[in-house]
């Protein structure tokens, strides 16, 4: 392809249409002096960008003007083409469908290849590195190493909650718990301890892996069950509130169940951040601001007051809708008919309907693509997990925190074992046996 147009960004739009997200243009110098004289781009793909008329030969400086626009129309169309991106290589090995990779006892003191199976983790390795559009999908088990409880482990916030209730520490999270005084005292104090968590906790190497994920360009969309906002702290995982779609821009973090650093009131959405001022006056649950002074304009007016709203958390309960409900719905719609190419599953156990069929939708979408579906839990998923997402590509077993120290110790072992003359590839190097989970059907979710 020989690119180089005087044409307006309007019509340079119906030009870059035709240009795929792998199609990087290679810029050649035609001079061989310090000063450049003209330039010529040419590309590796077989595809040819058809146009009314030729592409001449142009001066530098108008042709780097209409790679600027083009550019500009790829970031305004969030596919923003980075120099980074290594170009993905074939896949040469892939393993049968639900093999366990277990790193819960990893020792790095050892070669890895005498613990584990490395054809497999050079299929994590492959998957991580080369995905050009990666889905997130994740728990409150990336947020344990930097402080944060999770919700359903013998040590989670749901057991430590249910020592000081009658019933399950999950009734603190559902809707109706406004109807009791007391358990809106709890609820409360809930939320103000995981409020000063969340303000001291640090990301973790799996929230930085992720970050850097979405730096490189291959990121589609991190979704994430979280509420502590570690996630959005980082450069390149920001997010949008209230949630908007829109074709120039769309967040690629997406928070499925809110955020504990907002409050908006329950009957005119006004939003506001959430301080430690809101504890010390002693009650974080009020009566909207908002609605209070539109009551005392209507006053004025001689008009009727209307009931006030309340001016709680911005998280989502147990039987109460999303406030962006519709907007998370348009952008998974859309994600999924994007080709994602890898999804990661990574520190929940999908106990939520609604997430579990987004992975399910997700995983489906991938595997159309040939892409990869890994599980990333410090547990196997369960049976009827399995049978309901049909199979994963690969089932983690560990930490999540060691995925990224891991991968690059990949990385190192891999150019080490090739350098050296006389030893066998990395990939064929493995020892230890190959575990594969049993797909056998469960009764029902």
């Amino acid at each position: 392809m020989k690119c180089a147009s005087k044409r307006s960004f309007t019509e340079d739009q119906k030009i870059t249409k035709k240009i795929k997200r792998d199609v990087l243009p290679r810029v050649e110098v035609k001079s061989e002096t310090d000063s450049v004289e003209y330039i010529k781009v040419e590309s590796e793909s077989d595809e040819e960008i058809k146009t009314e008329e030729p592409f001449p030969l142009q001066p530098a400086n108008e042709l780097l003007l209409t790679l600027e626009r083009i550019l500009s129309f790829y970031k305004l169309n969030n596919e923003l083409p980075h120099h980074n991106v290594v170009r993905k290589p074939k896949l040469k090995v892939r393993p049968p469908q639900n093999t366990v990779l277990n790193i819960m006892d990893l020792d790095f003191s050892v070669p890895l290849e005498d613990q584990i199976e490395m054809e497999d983790l050079y299929f994590l390795h492959y998957a991580l590195t080369y995905s050009k559009k990666t889905v997130f999908i994740t728990g409150a088990g990336i947020s344990v190493n930097s402080g944060i409880p999770d919700f359903r482990s013998a040590n989670g916030l749901f057991q430590g909650l249910a020592t000081k209730t009658t019933g399950s520490g999950r009734n603190l999270f559902d809707y109706n718990l406004f109807r009791d005084p007391d358990s809106i005292t709890m609820f409360e104090g809930m939320i103000e301890k995981l409020y000063n968590l969340s303000r001291v906790a640090e990301p973790s190497p799996f929230h930085k892996m992720i970050n850097d994920v979405s730096k490189q360009g291959r990121l589609l969309r991190l979704y994430t069950q979280n509420i502590d906002c570690l996630d959005t702290q980082l450069p390149d995982l920001g997010t949008k509130i209230p949630l908007s779609f829109n074709k120039q821009e769309t967040p690629k973090t997406i928070q499925l169940h809110g955020s504990i650093s907002l409050l908006n009131c329950s009957k005119c959405n006004y939003i506001s951040e959430l301080s430690k001022e809101y504890f010390n006056q002693g009650r974080l649950i009020r009566s909207c601001p908002s609605c209070e002074e539109m009551n005392t304009v209507r006053m004025i007016a001689g008009k009727r007051t209307q009931n006030v709203g309340i001016l709680r958390p911005r998280i989502v309960l147990y039987n109460e809708f999303h406030p962006d409900g519709e907007v998370i719905g348009t952008i998974t719609e859309k994600d999924l008919k994007s080709k994602p190419d890898c999804l990661i599953v990574s520190g929940t156990t999908l106990k939520i309907p609604g997430v579990r069929r987004l992975v399910k939708e997700m995983s489906r979408a991938v595997h159309s693509n040939k892409g990869y579906v890994i599980w990333m839990n410090i547990d196997e998923p369960p049976q009827n997990i399995l049978d309901y997402v049909d199979y994963f590509d690969l089932v983690i077993i560990g930490d999540c925190q060691v995925i990224p120290g891991l991968v690059k110790l990949y990385d190192y072992t891999k150019n080490l074992q090739e350098s050296k003359k006389g030893r066998s590839n990395v990939s064929n190097t493995s020892k230890s046996k190959k575990v594969v989970v049993k797909t056998e059907k469960a009764n029902s979710l």
